[in-house]
């Protein structure tokens, strides 16, 4: 019997194209999950609610380029924010987070090299 979970874990899974991993409680469409931290660093790592914060947070520091998180409406959405996921919308009742380390945080347009140690004040002043 598939669930939709099931399928989600499967949509998550293929799509990468290095190194996954599954982290959860039980199988998920045919993918036996680990339990604890990777031995090196995975591209994907796929997490189902419920889940150690404290595992959670190590894959997303450390272990894994990639995080999503899979799990029911009721799964503490404040608490992942606060964690630096973001909600996306998967439908059938399943809520999906993400966080991806490259699309963090957009690069703002003040920190560039240009005019970075304020070039026209180099013979005015003295610091």
């Amino acid at each position: 019997m598939t669930t939709g979970l099931d399928t989600l874990v499967a949509a998550a899974m293929e799509g990468c194209s290095g190194d996954s991993a599954l982290f959860a409680d039980r199988p998920y469409a045919g993918i036996q999950p680990q339990s604890s931290v990777p031995v090196s660093p995975l591209a994907l790592a796929v997490v189902v609610w419920p889940v150690n914060v404290n595992l959670l947070a190590a894959l997303r520091d450390q272990w894994a380029d990639r995080v999503v998180l899979l799990g029911p409406d009721s799964v503490d959405a404040q608490q992942l924010v606060a964690l630096g996921f973001t909600p996306t919308d998967c439908g059938n009742g399943c809520t999906q987070f993400e966080f991806d380390i490259a699309h963090y945080k957009n690069t703002p347009d003040w920190l560039n090299p240009k005019g970075w140690a304020n070039p026209e004040n180099w013979d005015k002043y003295r610091w």
